[in-house]
């Protein structure tokens, strides 16, 4: 996992990463896209790249609601690990919720770049995807 243009993308749910995962290669950046079905995971690989001074990914799009860590216990382990990276992705909440509490506690995290309700937009990703691209 040494190449640059990653995607991590965090979601317990397999059929949305699945599908997730499919619309974000038809986008054809030529990302590739790293799926976790937990946060520790995401974040134990994350952690590894860091220590070992690898290309991180551009772009995290993590799920707020994950079981054991969730989104936002996520961010906070995350956030220690600023001081050692060279560079930082871009995160994006992922939400099915349209509780404005989630996307306010979202905007409260200075490392999230914004919150996407789910299902995913081609056009949104498409967007995001170029930001990270440039």
């Amino acid at each position: 996992m040494e190449e640059s243009n990653k995607v991590f993308l965090i979601d317990d749910d397999r059929l949305s990463n699945f599908v997730n995962r499919s619309i974000l290669r038809s986008i054809g950046l030529g990302f590739k896209v790293f799926p976790f079905e937990t946060a520790e995971d995401g974040l134990e690989k994350f952690k590894e790249l860091v220590a070992r001074k690898l290309p991180l990914p551009e772009l995290i799009l993590l799920d707020i609601n994950l079981p054991a860590m969730d989104g936002w216990e996520f961010l906070i382990e995350y956030a220690k690990l600023v001081p050692e990276m060279q560079t930082r992705p871009m995160i994006y909440m992922l939400t099915a919720s349209v509780d404005k509490k989630d996307a306010d506690r979202a905007n409260s995290f200075p490392h999230v770049t914004g919150i996407i309700t789910k299902p995913f937009r081609v056009e949104k990703l498409s967007e995001i995807l170029h930001l990270v691209a440039r």
